[in-house]
């Protein structure tokens, strides 16, 4: 078993713990409310960035198992933006536009300042990509549809993602 398993492993045991009420439970859970570091990463990245934001986001996909065992979440080959990391605020939003399911990513995920992209459909339009991105001061993309349930965010680079758990999605 991987070794980043470990902190992945503390932070469910700490959300099922945390579930139970009780007053001395709330104190600890308190204690330990932030996802440990992963040792693979640093969430913001240990690289060049333009802001420091770090939102929890949701990824739907069919590839859990290769993700449990490499410890990354790596960017597709297409997508409405590119080949890029799409995520969703919530697991809902995650399933309706995901383009494959089984499997629920939750990750912290460094969006740092993201650029407001609007969109009328799904359809591949222009690419976009990590370079093009940073070279207009950018760290990721805040995506808007039309007629989708809420925002998404697209990063382009495997270190802007910080998992905290790859679960079968049984909804």
């Amino acid at each position: 078993m991987s070794s980043w398993l470990g902190p992945v492993a503390v932070s469910l045991a700490t959300f099922v713990f945390c579930q139970a009420a009780s007053s001395l439970r709330q104190v600890l859970c308190e204690m330990v409310s932030s996802p440990p570091a992963s040792p693979m990463f640093t969430v913001p990245p240990a690289r060049r960035i333009f802001g420091k934001k770090v939102l929890t986001l949701y990824h739907s996909t069919a590839h859990g198992k290769s993700i449990l065992s490499s410890g990354r979440l790596l960017r597709g080959v297409s997508g409405p933006l590119g080949g890029g990391i799409y995520f969703a605020q919530d697991p809902q939003t995650s399933r309706s536009s995901a383009r494959s399911r089984g499997w629920m990513v939750t990750a912290r995920v460094h969006v740092g300042i993201s650029k407001h992209v609007r969109l009328q459909s799904r359809v591949d339009t222009s690419p976009h990509t990590f370079k093009g991105l940073h070279r207009e001061g950018y760290d990721s993309i805040r995506l808007t549809f039309a007629h989708a349930l809420g925002d998404e965010y697209v990063v382009f680079n495997f270190d802007q993602v910080e998992l905290v758990s790859v679960e079968r999605d049984t909804a």
